[in-house]
């Protein structure tokens, strides 16, 4: 069949060198579907022809491997190895060193390379049914119908901002790479937030890149605002010149349509650019069968392959509906075929490893309570978040991790390693017997006495005498090396047990990762990599659904002749158990009750941390919370209480849940300032008429955190300030523990974040200008804030407006609704003839143009300048939260009284 061209205009052509729309299929479409179909992906790639050269499949002999599957041009490939290596050991060295800067650094990968475009045209061709189902509504309005030819522009649009036009990608000549690292418990990869952009510009790996990247072909494509995106172009800067149009040009385009198109800010690996709101869960059965639709459930032929990852967008019952992280729609599938990862989930990496209060280690206690004390104290504030989720005394999961290292702390690059002879014999030494008995003994073979696990020694020459190595980590790593010399590094790692919890690598699959040597490294580097490898190779050993957790549920019930027999197997329990009861009873005094039996009610059967998947029936009541000595705050200056929490009533267990931060000012009091005396009650959080109202003057879910700030004095004296918040991670650190708190309190499953809103009064002006370079709120509402330069205030706000205009031009999209879900918003107030006065007429002045232009579009546009104003107000300076906050928390757009337009 012929592809049916559809542009508007008679330059706009469909380029003959592209894949045809004819190679299009869709089972069990109508004529008119399939023909609507090719239209739409003619005109995507019309659209990406305007600014960038097709490039074609390249072929199998000029791509090679850079590492973990990723592929590239072969010199590209080649170069990007160098990179890396020379990237890594630079950080290793680093970190020997001692360089602060680096020590939270691990983890450089090479997460995308080269997509051909026969995939890319073969991802697009099985996406498109969903695409045009999830439209059906928007498109049925459209002039000419659902398949008209205004129809077929915006389903373009639509595609173009999810999935790129097959053979317009940057990816698809073979010689672009998207990299990523951890730094600071943070995965930075291919995520186009401004917040996740400016973490990326101050890594310490964009650094090395930015000085050492051109050393071997790298640079990066300034056309496009992505630092972990980088193009081989040799050793000439201009070999390969970008294929990618200038931002100018891109910025015209998306003015010009409803939807972002497939530029290169939405050109990245899908697996690296899901939303951090939604888990990414993994395929655990090896037979999770495909199903029919609602209501019949009927099992196909077809199956999801084992250890895919996906997403659930939808479930029903016992059933979720699977999309793979690389865009395949696989459908619906039974629940219990998928399982999530500790070591996956964002709440638990910015989790302190350490406690909020570390016990002391006293010269009287016996040498196994001291080391036990000691792994508490570098371990047990993540230990002890997750324990209490699964009902496990915190001295249980000591004691496993105590008889499993022997005391032992962890040293970066050097994790406790324990190398088996016999899984060696399993995996290569019986195809080699002859090589293998030069260099290995175990019990049970070659005449060695005992069981296959004992008796193992070692000699790296056959001429020299045999020796035992186990106890002596310099001899295990020896041994290590001389078994990937003999078999290859993949089949070597899987014969040790690695860090603190001491589990085979073999078993990296149960903890999800991609190979031996992903664990390895992930172990070598953290301890906190380790405990959350403990919890997922506990949930996962013996099996998943039913099966899923058993080993945790043995840990639970203290039963440790199970649990001895599912993790060290069944010939060790008569001497592992009783020393894993002997290292519990030498902490348990150490614990309050809450601690040793945790209520039932903080775990589901199903040990599951998804909120879809927990059964809740009791509405959550309004509440308020101090919260003293919180270890994020410790170095915040002052009198406890260190943060305020208020809620307001919520239906159970929220997906969702907006937040609300207020950044308090300088107080009189000194050092001596309550929190909750001095700040709550003029804090915009409390009802002026009503102390006692917790519903915060929303309808909406919403927590509402009141941190206290660093006392510094100044030379007023009354100096607050907020040196934590203002990190880079800092704001999303004090959200996360808030948010783990509340939720751990109340029993349900911690929620994502809806709308975040700041609100800043007098001194807290000064914190929230950092505070927005890195991070992206909905509202800000500023009380006489403004002592000081707002240009970064200017251009969140700028930003903002541009970004509601840009949806706002979608056709079926209602200002109210959006702008209350998705839209910004400013509040700022000032007093005339003060020192705040200058900088909120900048503000003013700054956004008065943009909101002007948009008075002229037509509805809703214009009244786009309701939700952004900058007011002066007669109110005395330290009433103004309390006068406008709670009414601004219920309607930001309400008109306050005595409240008037800046006069300029």
């Amino acid at each position: 069949m012929a592809a049916l061209p559809i542009l508007s205009t008679p330059t706009e052509t469909f380029p003959p060198e592209a894949i045809s729309a004819a190679q299009l299929h869709w089972e069990g479409a109508t004529a008119a579907q399939l023909n609507f179909m090719r239209r739409v992906y003619e005109r995507q790639v019309a659209n990406a022809a305007r600014r960038r050269a097709f490039v074609g499949d390249v072929p199998v002999a000029d791509l090679a491997e850079i590492e973990t599957g990723v592929q590239a041009r072969t010199a590209a490939a080649i170069a990007c190895r160098n990179l890396l290596t020379a990237a890594r050991a630079q950080l290793r060295q680093l970190q020997q060193q001692g360089e602060p800067r680096v020590q939270s650094v691990q983890r450089i990968q090479v997460t995308s390379g080269y997509r051909s475009a026969s995939q890319q045209f073969a991802s697009w061709q099985t996406n498109f049914p969903m695409y045009y189902e999830r439209t059906r509504d928007s498109r049925d309005p459209l002039a000419g119908g659902a398949h008209g030819a205004a129809a077929v522009r915006w389903l373009a649009a639509y595609i173009g901002g999810r999935l790129g036009a097959p053979g317009y990608s940057l990816h698809n000549n073979g010689l672009a790479v998207d990299l990523s690292v951890i730094e600071n418990g943070v995965r930075l990869r291919a995520i186009t937030t401004a917040a996740h952009i400016q973490l990326w510009r101050q890594s310490w790996l964009f650094e090395w890149l930015t000085r050492h990247a051109a050393d071997y072909g790298y640079h990066q494509n300034t056309a496009i605002d992505e630092p972990w995106h980088w193009e081989y172009r040799g050793t000439q800067a201009t070999a390969t010149p970008s294929l990618l149009a200038t931002h100018d040009e891109s910025e015209a385009f998306l003015l010009e349509h409803p939807f972002p198109i497939a530029d290169e800010r939405f050109d990245f690996d899908p697996a690296e650019s899901l939303s951090e709101s939604q888990p990414i869960y993994t395929v655990l059965d090896g037979d999770a069968r495909i199903r029919t639709g609602p209501p019949q459930w009927q099992v196909t032929a077809r199956r999801i392959p084992r250890y895919t990852r996906v997403q659930i967008r939808e479930t029903n019952g016992a059933y979720a509906y699977a999309m793979g992280v690389d865009g395949t729609d696989y459908g619906w599938t039974a629940q219990s075929n998928l399982g999530t990862f500790y070591k996956d989930l964002d709440r638990f990496a910015t989790i302190p490893l350490v406690p909020l209060l570390p016990l002391p280690v006293r010269s009287e206690w016996s040498a196994l309570k001291q080391a036990m004390v000691r792994t508490y104290n570098r371990l047990g504030g993540l230990m002890g978040a997750i324990a209490p989720l699964l009902t496990i005394p915190l001295p249980a999961v000591l004691a496993v991790w105590y008889v499993e290292s022997r005391g032992a702390s962890h040293t970066p690059n050097q994790a406790l390693i324990r190398f088996e002879n016999h899984l060696f014999y399993n995996r290569w030494g019986k195809d080699n017997q002859e090589r293998y008995n030069q260099h290995f003994q175990h019990g049970g073979h070659n005449g060695i006495a005992g069981r296959r696990w004992e008796n193992h020694q070692f000699r790296e020459t056959p001429e020299a005498p045999f020796q035992p190595f186990h106890g002596n980590q310099t001899q295990e790593y020896r041994v290590l090396a001389l078994a990937t010399r003999l078999a290859g590094e993949e089949t070597a790692l899987q014969c040790i047990s690695i860090g603190g919890p001491q589990i085979l690598i073999s078993g990296y699959r149960l903890l999800g990762y991609d190979s031996p040597r992903a664990m390895y490294d992930a172990f070598q580097h953290s301890e906190r990599a380790q405990v959350l490898g403990f919890f997922d190779f506990c949930q996962y050993k013996l099996g998943h659904g039913r099966n899923r957790g058993a080993l945790l549920r043995h840990l639970a019930a203290l039963n440790w002749n199970a649990f001895t027999r599912g993790y060290n197997g069944t010939g060790k329990v008569a001497v592992y158990s009783p020393r894993l009861q002997a290292a519990y009873a030498a902490v348990s005094d150490l614990f309050p009750e809450s601690i040793l039996n945790p209520p039932a009610e903080a775990s589901r059967a199903t040990h599951s941390l998804t909120a879809a998947w927990l059964e809740e029936t009791t509405p959550i009541a309004a509440g308020r919370e101090e919260l003293t000595h919180v270890s994020l705050l410790r170095s915040h200056r002052g009198t406890q209480p260190d943060l305020v929490l208020r809620w307001n009533a919520m239906s159970p267990s929220p997906r969702q849940i907006d937040v609300v931060v207020h950044l308090h000012g300088y107080s009189s009091d000194r050092e001596r300032m309550s929190l909750s005396r001095t700040k709550e009650p003029n804090s915009g959080l409390v009802n002026p008429n009503n102390a006692a109202d917790l519903s915060l003057g929303r309808q909406r879910p919403t927590l509402a955190i009141l941190p206290r700030g660093h006392y510094f004095g100044g030379r007023s004296g009354n100096g607050y300030s907020f040196p934590t918040l203002i990190a880079p991670m800092g704001l999303q650190g004090l959200m996360d523990f808030c948010l783990y708190h509340w939720s751990s309190q109340l029993g349900v499953a911690q929620p994502s974040i809806g709308r975040l809103i700041i609100t800043a009064h007098s001194g807290g002006g000064a914190a929230l200008m950092p505070i927005l370079q890195h991070n992206n709120p909905h509202e800000v509402h500023v009380f006489d804030a403004l002592y000081q330069d707002a240009s970064a205030l200017i251009r969140w706000a700028q930003a903002r407006i541009r970004a509601d205009y840009i949806a706002l031009q979608t056709p079926r999209i209602d200002l109210e609704t959006w702008m209350r879900s998705e839209g910004g918003a400013l509040r700022v107030f000032y007093r005339r003839e003060t020192a705040t006065q200058p900088y909120s007429l900048a503000v003013h002045r700054a956004i008065a143009p943009s909101l002007s232009r948009l008075s002229a579009l037509p509805d809703p546009s214009q009244r786009l300048a309701d939700w952004y104003r900058v007011e002066q107000t007669p109110v005395a300076h330290g009433d103004i939260p309390r006068r406008y906050g709670w009414t601004l928390l219920g309607d930001i757009t309400s008109h306050l009284p005595g409240t008037t337009p800046p006069m300029l």
